[in-house]
């Protein structure tokens, strides 16, 4: 068959341009290996065991009868009616039917259903109906035309016909009705079905099911070889468009690892009841060791052969436990090699990284993946399944440290004992905890026997009895009964914290009740465009929330990367209209935590057109239970600076005398709501290219644009989950500047939830770079009671300071990048940050200041001191420094306090976990790794390692410590570049070619400073 375009001789030409390579049938398959002889999966011990658990707890009894009313519909169905669900390679798939919705509503659709909102129905193949009015589409009898050899054309000629490769409708755009419908009959009814069907004859022995997955993995045998997702799918072919490779075989690669590993599972399951399915046996014409045989070969072989050819790969983790599902199911394949390959060796890619790698390389010293909350979860979720599979094989990864920190990532994440933040492509704007995980935390309670594990899963129900809620958990004895936290909390109260490897600071008052997260590190991937973004948390709510996951995980859709990953969209600063543009570590400068009052400074070079772009957050306690934020982000460079802030949806008043909404966005009057405006490229009518690059402001998702009268304002926010849930954003006067409201959708193709925007403007003026202050004050509170009587911004010669009167005194807040002495009304200090209390009377009541030598108030002071030092010596395997100290001994140092090392290349942070002082010796154990790569070396020389292995955090690497296989230093790193390690000087130590090294975040001569901190009660 020749090259064809897509849509040629249709009445309405396609705008896309989609080439359709010809079919390229793949023979059949024979078995490489000896044949499968036992179920390696589930031992026969264990099936009894869960057997037991059901006969025994009326809560196994459930889990059992919710797998059997799945697998249930199965057996009704003939088994011709499913090898119909399950066509051949030559017909399309397609996750996303159009990005702009329904040829008839739009994106409607999208509000109505969701991200996939079409209904597949098994009794209706190949066709797909609206979730609004049950309107069926393709128009014409696509089952027809696909068992006539696809010749009866019949029908084609209708509007809303489809061949399999889509209906153009009158614009261009191309409508993928059958092969969305076959994605998803496939995605969403046969890779469960799979499971399910498995399930149920491991937990009944009854035969019936073992048939029906039989037929289906039989049928998969038939069609698996030929399946070759890059020439087969709507996004493949618009992706070999760009030149790019979108890899799978039914589906796409990410989503193939989890039919796969179903498909395998169900093998293994069923495959002692071949031998015996009479029924099978006839109507494929073979025996049952044929019948074993032609799948072993045709599926599992098959998709050894696709997983090496990366045809099956997903985030890390899922392709991983995929393959020893596999194997496992195919038994006699070379298990051990393969083995190896998944723990040992450094992989040829980052997502093929061997485990004992991927711990070092990809999981951050604190213990989060390089992703956002929702994907880590995957890593987690896989990465224990992968690890306590091969424990019964006598590989225990459950010794290594990183995995337990890794497991416990979910739960160091979590603000107010209840939400997740919703970094990057995560969560939503309303909230959500992500992590609670009963088969994760059953098998880590098992192993590790930590309390928080029980906690966690107690406020899911899911302890006790309760510990049967999935079908693996029929396998493991019931966890110990505990009660749940009160107020729906997943854990207990925790004081602020740093994430050192993350990049994330979480500062939260003394009852944990108000928290608010602060981004600032570097990111891996699904991340946005955020670099100093926060969230606040308070009364139960996201207060001040990240939008959470966009409209879709697709570059095609245009709302997803000019608005959701944008700049504009989160809490922070935009800077000349753009989205900010590099991605680089960020810089801690100080993070402290007092008894009252608290704070986080940093910042980020993702501009690189500012000299600074930094932010420092200081959370202040009024009660035991309420506290308020104040904000400083100083910007200097560029031509434009847009603070943009937003609260939660609901309902808002807005103080001040407020122009009337102007027409077109923010972009201007002119530019309408989502067009492209500022790229020549993306913002031609009818572009159909990828949106992955674009790099403008996304203001034109902003509407109904209203300006102040004025340079200040506050503004009320009711949160529509809770009318009583109010914050107050408070914006405070700076010279040339503007205020403006407007809003804008959380996801602007599926418009959920509409949210008011405060941007403050200031514009350079003349030649010289523009340099800004903003502050602002965010008070949450409920009902009625507002916390703060009056704001004011106090004139000081250096840095800036607020005065906050509340019903009981007036705090004063200071914030500053330098030491310059600061003398505000009495007082006086060279600290960067502090927070002096005065009473009714204007009398000193608390004091809290860090990163300084003294405060003076009212004619007291106050003194503290900083510890220096020199790294002298350190373990990082047991993550241990001793240091030097200048000065002399000081007074004790609290868990979390962060020690901030440097050397001419890097400055770095740890959180402390315990120091202990002899005579001048400080000796502190960290509270992350000290350790932060592994790589395999190739090719070594005095200045150059050569490695084969994938470093996704060499950004992060300038600076630190080689160390050897023996964890002896080599010298330090100056830089990565390409598949080499640069050492700063010569290297002394040479180790041999194709040993490992290890990267340490520290290193022996890195000075230290543990920043002063200082606070006071009258």
């Amino acid at each position: 068959m020749p090259l064809q375009l897509l849509g040629q001789g249709m009445v309405n030409p396609p705008r896309d341009g989609l080439v359709i390579p010809p079919f390229a049938p793949v023979a059949e398959r024979v078995p490489q290996f000896p044949l499968k002889t036992a179920r390696m999966i589930y031992a026969e011990a264990d099936i009894m065991k869960a057997r037991m658990n059901v006969l025994h707890y009326k809560e196994a009894q459930q889990v059992r009868d919710k797998i059997l009313k799945a697998a249930d519909p199965w057996l009704t169905r003939p088994d011709s009616a499913i090898i119909a669900l399950m066509p051949d390679a030559r017909v399309p798939r397609a996750f996303d039917l159009n990005p702009k919705g329904s040829p008839v509503h739009g994106d409607t659709v999208f509000k109505v259903g969701g991200f996939y909102p079409w209904i597949v129905d098994p009794d209706h193949p190949l066709q797909v109906k609206s979730p609004i009015d049950g309107q069926v589409f393709p128009s014409n009898d696509y089952m027809a035309y696909y068992r006539s050899g696809f010749k009866d054309r019949t029908g084609l000629d209708r509007t809303y016909a489809d061949d399999g490769w889509g209906w153009i409708a009158p614009d261009g755009e191309r409508y993928w009705f059958v092969a969305y419908a076959n994605q998803w009959m496939w995605k969403g009814h046969i890779e469960p079905a799979f499971a399910d069907l498995a399930h149920a004859y491991l937990l009944t022995g009854d035969k019936r099911y073992a048939h029906k997955a039989a037929v289906m993995l039989h049928r998969l045998g038939e069609v698996y070889p030929s399946m070759d997702h890059a020439n087969q799918s709507r996004y493949g072919l618009m992706e070999k468009m760009k030149g790019h490779t979108y890899n799978g075989k039914i589906l796409n690669l990410i989503w193939e690892t989890s039919l796969i590993q179903n498909a395998a599972e169900a093998y293994d399951a069923v495959w002692d009841s071949i031998d015996s399915d009479a029924d099978l046996q006839k109507a494929t014409g073979k025996t049952g060791r044929q019948i074993r045989a032609f799948i072993e070969a045709n599926v599992l072989e098959d998709a050894v052969d696709a997983y090496m050819q990366r045809k099956i790969q997903g985030n890390y983790g899922m392709h991983q436990i995929a393959l020893l599902y596999i194997l496992l199911a195919r038994q006699n394949m070379g298990t051990e090699k393969y083995l190896r390959m998944l723990v040992e060796e450094p992989g040829e890619s980052r997502v093929q990284s061997g485990l004992r790698y991927a711990l070092y390389n990809m999981i951050f010293r604190d213990g989060q993946p390089l992703e956002s909350p929702d994907y880590n979860l995957l890593t987690v979720q896989k990465i224990t399944r992968f690890a306590d599979m091969l424990r019964t094989g006598g590989t225990d990864l459950f010794a290594e440290p990183r995995l337990r920190a890794l497991i416990n990532s979910p739960l160091e994440i979590v603000a107010t004992g209840k939400i997740t933040p919703g970094i990057g492509d995560s969560g939503s704007v309303l909230g959500n905890l992500v992590g609670q995980d009963a088969d994760v935390y059953q098998v880590s309670y098992g192993t590790y026997h930590d309390p928080r594990y029980l906690t966690w899963l107690a406020a899911v129900g899911k302890v006790g009895a309760q510990s049967f809620s999935t079908f693996e958990s029929l396998f493991r004895d019931v966890l110990p009964e505990v009660r749940p936290l009160p107020a729906g909390r997943a854990l207990a109260r925790r004081p602020s914290h740093l994430l050192a490897g993350y990049g994330m600071g979480m500062l939260n008052n003394r009852a944990d009740a108000v928290a608010l997260t602060f981004n600032y590190g570097f990111k891996g991937t699904h991340y946005h465009w955020d670099f100093l973004n926060f969230e606040l948390f308070a009364n139960g709510q996201k207060m001040m929330p990240d939008l959470g996951y966009p409209d879709a995980m697709n570059e095609y859709v245009k709302e997803v990367y000019t608005w959701s990953f944008n700049t504009v969209a989160h809490n922070t600063v935009v800077v000349d209209a753009q989205r900010q543009a590099d991605n680089v570590p960020g810089k801690l400068h100080d993070f402290a935590e007092g008894a009252f009052a608290r704070s986080m400074d940093a910042s980020s070079a993702t501009y690189p057109q500012t000299t600074t772009y930094r932010r420092n957050m200081i959370m202040v306690d009024v009660d035991t239970a309420q506290s308020y934020i104040v904000d400083f982000f100083r910007v200097a460079g560029g031509r434009q600076h847009d603070y943009a802030l937003h609260g939660p949806p609901g309902r808002l008043t807005a103080e001040g005398l407020w122009g009337e909404k102007q027409p077109g966005t923010l972009a201007g009057d002119d530019v309408a709501f989502g067009d492209v405006y500022d790229d020549a490229q993306m913002g031609v009518k009818g572009y159909q290219g990828s949106y992955w690059n674009y790099k403008g402001s996304g203001y034109q998702y902003l509407f109904n644009v209203q300006k102040l009268n004025g340079d200040r304002t506050a503004l009320m926010y009711s949160h529509v989950s809770d009318e009583n849930a109010k914050l107050k954003i408070h914006i405070l006067p700076q010279a040339g500047q503007e205020i403006r409201i407007a809003d804008a959708w959380n996801k602007p193709r599926a418009k959920n939830y509409l949210l008011k925007y405060v941007i403050t403007r200031r514009k350079s003026t003349g030649d010289e770079p523009l340099k800004s202050t903003f502050i602002g004050v965010m008070e949450p509170f409920t009902g009625n009671r507002s916390l703060i009587r009056a704001l004011r911004k106090l004139p000081v010669k250096h840095g800036a300071a607020v005065e906050v009167k509340r019903q009981n005194g007036t705090d004063v807040v200071i914030s500053d990048t330098t030491s310059e002495v600061k003398s505000i009304e009495g007082i006086e200090t060279d600290a960067h940050v502090a927070v002096v209390r005065l009473d009714p009377n204007g009398a000193p009541e608390r004091v809290f200041f860090s990163d300084g030598s003294y405060l003076k108030v009212k004619g007291k002071t106050f003194r503290a001191n900083a510890v220096t030092g020199v790294v002298t010596a350190m373990d990082a395997k047991s993550r241990r420094i001793s240091i030097a100290m200048k000065g002399g001994t000081t007074g004790k140092i609290e868990p979390g306090t962060i020690a901030h090392f440097t050397n001419a290349l890097r400055e770095t942070g740890h959180p402390i976990q315990s120091a202990i002082i002899v005579g001048n010796v400080l000796t502190l154990e960290t509270a992350d790794d000290l350790l932060v790569g592994k790589v395999h070396t190739v090719r070594n020389s005095a200045d150059s390692l050569v490695t084969d292995t994938n470093l996704p955090f060499a950004p992060l690497y300038a600076g630190a410590t080689m160390l050897n296989d023996r964890f002896e230093p080599i010298g330090i790193l100056r830089t990565v570049s390409g598949n080499a390690l640069k050492p700063e000087g010569k290297s002394g130590n040479v180790p041999a070619d194709g040993t490992d090294i290890w990267i340490s975040n520290i290193g022996v001569g890195d000075r230290v400073q543990i920043k002063a901190r200082f606070e006071w009660k009258r």
